[in-house]
């Protein structure tokens, strides 16, 4: 067996939190030939879609980066059992060309992911939207969202304090707090791109959001994630915490409405946003938090998905 782990380049990554990185180790853990590689190094050769790669050497420990073998290696994408597309956003063109070529894979939506057509269909903030329109979720399941536009800038939501997102953000980045509307009404006419924007959910500052992972369609676990004192900002990228916590009887309902939702649409790995038993986003670009799980709960998330996978392709 041969696995291609797509990623951002080794040393761009923290060995000590990246996903895809603990991923890469249980492979290896697991001797089956691991190779990485990064979008740019992914192209076309005689109607083939191809990459050249790095082998990873050896084991590595937990919180360490992966060896790569200093030769690169050539092949077609084909040749891999299966292909773990582990890039990290912005979902931006060169994203999309490498959905587009891995589209081109034969039996991609079997051997990638997440399968490049999911990558594709289900943006992270209006994937719980989609999950509606499909007749997965409710409306009352979401927190209340509007989307702006170049020629609509308003927003019906009116709560005291509100929320801006950047429509194409991620990781907690380029995310205002405004105390009042008419603050948030004349930040936004002075914007060209989309925004997203929510009710600010003040119980966040103190309880915090929950992070739930699915692995083949199912449930696996979940943590609390904190902001750090005097912050509004859970993401552990921008300096939250994490902490062990359960699902709420609601929570719980929410997650088995989404299991049949990531079980039908080919979605392997997803990671949720809980906030105030609503779902904020769903992200299935590159979910994040298997090594915070692990040094929450000794389960590691990896290996779950491997044995996982392992038995997909028995079936």
């Amino acid at each position: 067996m041969k696995i291609l782990v797509i990623a951002d380049r080794i040393n761009q990554l923290n060995p000590k939190s990246d996903t895809g990185i603990s991923l890469a180790r249980e492979a290896v853990n697991r001797g089956i030939d691991t190779f990485w590689t990064t979008a740019d190094q992914v192209f076309v050769e005689n109607l083939k879609p191809s990459c050249i790669s790095y082998r990873i050497e050896k084991k590595y420990a937990r919180g360490a980066a992966p060896k790569l073998n200093e030769e690169s290696e050539k092949f077609r994408l084909e040749e891999f059992s299966y292909i773990l597309v582990r890039k990290d956003p912005p979902f931006d063109q060169n994203y999309l060309a490498l959905c587009w070529l891995l589209l081109c894979v034969a039996r991609s939506q079997d051997k990638i992911f997440n399968a490049p057509l999911s990558l594709i269909k289900y943006h992270e903030k209006l994937g719980p939207l989609m999950a509606v329109a499909e007749g997965y979720l409710d409306y009352d399941d979401l927190i209340m969202t509007d989307i702006t536009s170049e020629s609509w800038s308003s927003t019906s939501i009116s709560s005291d304090q509100i929320i801006a997102k950047d429509f194409w953000g991620y990781a907690g980045k380029n995310i205002s707090l405004f105390e009042n509307k008419s603050d948030l009404t004349a930040f936004l006419k002075k914007q060209s791109e989309r925004l997203l924007v929510q009710p600010f959910q003040p119980e966040v500052k103190s309880l915090g959001d929950k992070r739930a992972f699915f692995i083949s369609g199912k449930y696996c676990g979940v943590f609390t994630r904190l902001p750090k004192d005097g912050g509004f900002l859970s993401n552990l990228a921008q300096g939250g915490t994490a902490e062990i916590s359960t699902l709420t009887k609601k929570e719980k309902m929410l997650c088995g409405k989404l299991e049949p939702f990531f079980k039908d649409n080919n979605i392997f790995l997803a990671g949720i946003d809980l906030m105030n038993e609503k779902i904020s986003e769903i992200n299935i670009t590159a979910p994040t938090g298997f090594e915070t799980h692990f040094k929450l709960y000794g389960e590691d998330l990896s290996k779950l998905f491997f044995d996982a996978l392992l038995i997909k392709s028995t079936n």
